[in-house]
């Protein structure tokens, strides 16, 4: 009887070590979102007033001057209607409809870690994670070149609006083809292909990147999911219709929008056109992509069954085919430069950390006795050096002079 008593007076206590680790997590969680909600809205403020760029300045400029010449209209709407509607003017409405579109990204990120950890971890170290993926950059390689941005690209690249707007659209669309591609009910499919067909329509006009790379990977993206999937064969043609709608409107945005602007000395080029190479910085494209997406590549070389999961895959297949455009296709004339065709691996490489993160915490977790100790402190350390340049790059354009 002392014995059995002992035993419930160390499980009480145990029970409160836990209970007060978790309320912690929980403090700390929070606290991680207040700070990063903090650096969001002054590093948006320095953009606003071009300090640090003329991307988020210029939209602003065209914005208070009238339509004319914007072809990716939604950020533009969004920070009009909301500024009238609450009284504000464009630069304040433009840093809290940037923060929105921010956060609603963020939630997006939740729902694919969630997917993967809500049977494992409580909802506060999800969050933390979470926060952890807003916040990374490529891994800093200052041997190589000076830059954490210029010439490699960023998970999350501050400057740029329209890339901002169109993450939660291109993420959900993601989520929701990945959930339909499961074993579903006939009312839960189409309920999600409809959903995605218009997230994917938002996306085109908030940015037609995602888009771009979407169309790019369908073709490996229907074969994987043919091959794969348990779902009936007359499904699976359903999944051409976020496309094709997709397709229509990015063709009717060019007639529309790009072709009226007559900017007929514009184009499309085969061949890599560095951004960076124009700022005099030599940057190896392949090392920059490596640089970029070192967590996710990592995951797939020491854990190879995450070949079986489908959202890692989804989201593979889009990086690949949207680096692939980045270092194959640049504009002509003018715009020769910008490294536009650059945005689509921004845009879906955070949705592949979110799988490849969740889809190792979960095997570290659940699997931690036939994973070798080695392959996790690897795979630790990478992601750690992805926040490490996180933190970095978010205190640079706090307090320096440039996004570069």
């Amino acid at each position: 009887m002392q014995h059995k008593g002992m035993m419930l007076i160390n499980n009480k206590k145990t029970t409160k070590f836990v209970s007060l680790i978790g309320g912690l997590a929980y403090l700390v969680a929070t606290l991680l979102v207040l700070l990063v909600v903090v650096a969001y809205y002054q590093v948006f403020l320095r953009l606003a007033s071009g300090e640090l760029s003329l991307d988020l300045y210029t939209h602003l400029t065209l914005l208070i001057q009238g339509m004319d010449g914007v072809v990716h209209r939604l950020f533009h709407y969004s920070v009009a209607g909301l500024a009238y509607l609450f009284g504000m003017n464009v630069l304040q409405s433009a840093v809290f409809t940037l923060l929105f579109y921010s956060f609603a990204a963020g939630v997006m990120l939740y729902f694919a870690l969630s997917h993967y950890l809500k049977e494992v971890l409580g909802r506060q170290w999800i969050l933390t994670l979470t926060v952890t993926l807003m916040v990374i950059a490529a891994i800093r390689l200052p041997a190589i070149h000076p830059y954490i941005f210029l010439g490699i690209g960023s998970p999350n690249p501050m400057h740029n609006p329209t890339t901002i707007t169109v993450k939660p659209f291109a993420f959900a669309t993601v989520l929701l083809m990945v959930y339909a591609a499961g074993n579903r009910t006939q009312k839960q499919f189409f309920v999600a292909v409809a959903a995605a067909s218009v997230c994917l329509l938002l996306s085109v006009y908030a940015k037609p990147n995602f888009v771009i790379a979407l169309i790019g990977a369908a073709p490996f993206i229907l074969a994987y999911l043919a091959s794969q999937n348990p779902m009936p064969a007359g499904r699976l043609r359903w999944f051409a219709l976020p496309l094709a709608l997709g397709l229509l409107a990015l063709a009717l945005q060019y007639v529309f929008l790009f072709g009226s602007a007559g900017d007929s000395d514009g184009g499309i080029g085969f061949g890599w056109v560095s951004a960076a190479g124009a700022r005099g910085v030599n940057v190896n494209p392949f090392v920059a992509k490596m640089q970029l997406a070192a967590f996710p590549i990592a995951a797939l070389i020491l854990l190879p069954g995450i070949l079986k999961d489908r959202l890692y895959v989804f989201s593979l297949l889009l990086f690949i085919v949207a680096a692939l455009q980045s270092l194959l296709l640049h504009e002509t004339g003018p715009r020769m430069y910008h490294g536009n065709f650059g945005w689509g691996v921004t845009i879906v490489a955070p949705m592949l950390f979110a799988a490849a993160l969740g889809y190792a915490v979960r095997q570290m977790h659940t699997s931690w006795q036939s994973i070798p100790l080695w392959k996790s402190a690897v795979l630790v350390l990478i992601y750690l050096l992805h926040v490490d340049s996180g933190v970095r790059y978010l205190f640079q354009l706090l307090t320096g002079p440039s996004y570069h």
